[in-house]
């Protein structure tokens, strides 16, 4: 998949974090010894609160389709999971913002949202350094 496959806001928001990822290391520059990902990873994660932030400021929340709706503790871990996947695949079809506010209105929304963050951090990361955007080091 290449860059221009992405919807815009995905786009964008990758090119906002290729451009605080750049600023970021200029600010951290030689003095400290971090690599690419830990550099990145906080880079995301400031940009991943901000998002989260506006979202809870303005109490706007999206909800998911839910074709089952029952809860209990065998479907529990398949629901989040499929939940999750498609929080993701909002994140990066139209923007990870959308996503967020998805994520806040179902149930356990907090925790959702923890796990988003971590998840996207990880694919973000990849996305890149497949359009080599970074290099690993």
């Amino acid at each position: 998949m290449d860059m221009m496959n992405f919807q815009e806001g995905a786009r964008q928001e990758i090119a906002e974090l290729e451009r605080r990822l750049q600023k970021k290391k200029e600010v951290v520059g030689m003095t400290d010894m971090k690599n690419d990902k830990e550099v990145f990873k906080e880079v995301f994660r400031e940009r991943f609160n901000e998002l989260a932030d506006s979202v809870r400021a303005t109490g706007n929340a999206q909800s998911l389709p839910v074709a089952n709706t029952k809860r209990d503790d065998d479907v529990k871990g398949v629901k989040k999971e499929e939940e999750m996947k498609a929080l993701l695949y909002m994140a990066f079809e139209k923007h990870p913002k959308d996503a967020i506010q998805t994520a806040l209105s179902l149930e356990g929304g907090e925790y959702l949202l923890d796990e988003l963050h971590d998840r996207l951090a990880d694919q973000y990361y990849d996305k890149l350094l497949e359009f080599q955007k970074i290099k690993r080091m």
